[in-house]
């Protein structure tokens, strides 16, 4: 059974209720905007795919420091580092719970005083380098290169 609930003249809401003992989920369509928004479903779906995988700041090292943090020094203009960068993000969930991967950027034009300090830190010299820290932040183990399966080999 299809409904279709108009909220206003630029919001439509379509619901699809297959049975009761299914979710039901819903879309809204924007009409000055046609592109689709994610249901509620999806989008917890989707930050529950990438929260293994997140973008660095103070506020990731520290909310994940309860878990395995493997630090990937990323350059945006390296070769080796953007299809390690996609194996990562295609292939995330094959991360253990207990683990989250944390996209430092490293001389780049998007690399940030604070993200200097963690290559010096750490004495990173090269990107695509990978670095697993304990819960003090002091080094577990590191490594060069490739993606989710040596990353899972190397992890402690």
């Amino acid at each position: 059974m299809l409904f279709l609930v108009v909220t206003s003249l630029r919001d439509i809401f379509i619901s699809n209720q297959v049975s009761p003992e299914q979710k039901q989920e819903s879309e809204q369509i924007n009409l000055e905007n046609p592109q689709v928004t994610p249901s509620p479903i999806a989008q917890v779906e989707a930050e529950e795919k990438t929260a293994k995988y997140l973008e660095f700041s103070r506020q990731n090292m520290v909310q994940k420091s309860d878990v395995r943090r493997v630090l990937f020094f990323y350059a945006n203009w390296c070769p080796t580092c953007k299809p390690a960068d996609q194996d990562l993000r295609d292939n995330v969930q094959k991360l253990p719970n207990d683990a989250v991967v944390i996209r430092v950027n490293y001389n780049d034009d998007q690399t940030d005083e604070s993200e200097e300090e963690l290559a010096k830190k750490y004495k990173v010299t090269y990107q695509h380098t990978f670095v697993q820290i304990d819960q003090n932040g002091d080094v577990v183990t590191k490594w060069s290169g490739e993606g989710v399966e040596k990353l899972l080999s190397n992890l402690k």
